[in-house]
């Protein structure tokens, strides 16, 4: 019995071995086809991925050179900022000084002022004194001068009649000489005391 029944299942074995060889060569062959597919489409994804990943990687690299240059850019921003406010402070400083230089200055002319006041107020009344102290030595001078040009006159005058009277051979004066010689003397004399 038991032979019988290992005789039997050798032979459903016996049959159902082609159709499971064909069964299982169908199977690997499917799964060898989807593999197949799968690894084409992973294949073909990594690819972009790998694109995709250059792409980022260009991206992140031209990032990092614009971040350094920003950078860079922003370091040379901060140090002339930090020479600018240095420059601010000291000109505020100078300001600052130039102010209290001002203001220094601005009290020192204010009290000038008020000593200097009565000086120059003296000042000119003694312009003024000498101003009019000269007025009358011009007046004076020009008094003298009329004067003197009136004696010129005279003179001439004189000299013109003198020169006649040599002229007739006459030693003596005339009477009307003597009494124009007067009148010339006496009206300079006048017109000289009335301008004393």
């Amino acid at each position: 019995m038991p032979e019988d029944q290992n005789r039997l299942v050798e032979d459903q074995v016996s049959r159902l071995r082609p159709e499971l060889h064909h069964m299982l060569n169908s199977l690997a062959e499917n799964l060898t086809n989807d593999l197949t597919r799968e690894k084409s489409q992973l294949e073909d994804q990594v690819q972009a991925l790998q694109v995709q990943l250059d792409s980022v990687q260009t991206q992140l690299n031209d990032a990092k050179s614009e971040l350094a240059a920003a950078n860079a850019k922003v370091a040379d921003m901060d140090s002339k900022l930090l020479d600018a406010h240095t420059k601010l402070d000291d000109v505020n400083h100078k300001f600052r000084n130039s102010e209290r230089r001002n203001d220094a200055m601005k009290r020192e002319l204010e009290q000038a002022k008020i000593r200097w006041t009565g000086v120059v107020t003296t000042g000119w009344s003694e312009a003024d004194s000498d101003r009019e102290k000269l007025r009358r030595k011009l007046e004076k001078k020009e008094e003298e001068l009329a004067l003197l040009k009136l004696k010129t006159r005279t003179a001439r005058r004189w000299m013109k009649k003198a020169t006649l009277v040599l002229k007739e051979d006459d030693v003596l004066p005339r009477p009307e000489s003597r009494s124009s010689v007067s009148s010339e003397s006496s009206y300079s004399l006048q017109h000289s005391r009335r301008r004393k």
